[in-house]
């Protein structure tokens, strides 16, 4: 019994681990507003605005999650504030709606990036940018269940699940109980 509760303790802590080392990579990226940090020879990533342990993330990407915070933001607000042509300036205690927002779109973000950086030591090969998910969307399986379907969002929400859940079958494999 102690020895299971040893592994766990273990288990936890080499998470703790990578996630924090993997935001401690890039903390001038995190603290920065959103914008695009593009240097002039680089040319290929025009649509980056941040990286994450090593995981790019495109501004689609980026506004994608932003804009799944917006209902999640504006709950918190009177009907008369939330509609407000100034509101996502507007300052309260917290900041500004919009700082609030990307807050929770980082937060994400750093959660789904460390995944894949972390499934990739077990599956190099994995695609785990954006636009690869994207590209993959379109190419389903015919299966006779479950979604037929899916918007972008859910799909990507869909995939980083299964990064996930791939992840954790690596780490249970690794240790031995």
């Amino acid at each position: 019994m102690v020895e299971r509760g040893r592994i766990k303790t273990l288990f936890i802590a080499g998470c703790a681990m990578l996630l924090i080392t993997g935001c401690a990579g890039n903390t001038s990226a995190q603290k920065a507003s959103v914008q695009e940090h593009v240097s002039a020879s680089d040319t290929t990533t025009l649509s980056s605005v941040m990286t994450v342990d090593g995981e790019t993330v495109t501004k689609e990407e980026y506004q994608m999650l932003l804009e799944g915070y917006t209902a999640q933001i504006k709950a918190q607000f009177s009907t008369d504030q939330a509609n407000a042509p100034d509101f996502w300036e507007m300052q309260t205690e917290k900041g500004t709606p919009l700082d609030m927002a990307m807050a929770l779109a980082k937060e994400e973000l750093l959660q789904k990036k460390t995944v894949a950086a972390m499934l990739k030591e077990y599956q190099p090969d994995t695609a785990t940018d954006y636009d690869s998910i994207i590209s993959q969307m379109g190419q389903g399986s015919d299966d006779s269940y479950g979604p037929r379907a899916f918007d972008g969002k859910d799909y990507y929400d869909y995939v980083y699940a299964g990064f996930a859940s791939e992840l954790l079958e690596y780490l249970k494999s690794d240790v031995t109980v």
